[in-house]
C-alpha cells in the first residue's frame, strides 16, 4: 500500500468545549496544526507504567509544553488571571489546565484522524 504524506503545517480552527465556551458569545477560539506521530509518542516515552515518578510527570509537561508552542497559534477570547493568552506557549504557561488538556487532546485526536485520511 503506498502512504500519502500531505502538508504537515496545514491549521484548523477550533473553538473548544471547556466550561460551555462553545454556546458563549465570545467564544475561545484557536488554530491547531497537526502533531507528528513521533510529537505525540514523545509525550508517552517518558511516562512508564508507574506514573508516580515527578521527573516522568515534569518531562511529560515540557514536551506538552514544545507541541503546543509549535502547534496552537492565534488565540482569541482568552484572558486567565489578567494574562491575555495568544498562543500556545503562553497557553503551556499559564492557561487553565482542564484547558490545556482539551487542546492537547484534540491536537492528538485530529491528527489522528488526519493519519487514517492519509493511509490508502
Amino acid at each position: 500500500m503506498a502512504r500519502i504524506i500531505e502538508k504537515l503545517e496545514e491549521w484548523v480552527t477550533y473553538v473548544p468545549e471547556f466550561e460551555g465556551n462553545r454556546d458563549d458569545e465570545d467564544p475561545i477560539i484557536m488554530e491547531l496544526s497537526f502533531i507528528t506521530p513521533i510529537e505525540r509518542d514523545s509525550v508517552m516515552s517518558g511516562m512508564p507504567a508507574e506514573l508516580t515518578g515527578p521527573q516522568h510527570v515534569e518531562r511529560a509537561k515540557r514536551v506538552v509544553r514544545r507541541i503546543l508552542s509549535q502547534r496552537v497559534r492565534n488565540i482569541k477570547n482568552y484572558t486567565y488571571l489578567g494574562v491575555v493568552i495568544e498562543n500556545g506557549e503562553v497557553l503551556a504557561d499559564c492557561g487553565e489546565s482542564e484547558l490545556v488538556n482539551e487542546v492537547f487532546g484534540a491536537l492528538t485526536k485530529i491528527s489522528s484522524l488526519r493519519e487514517g485520511l492519509k493511509k490508502k
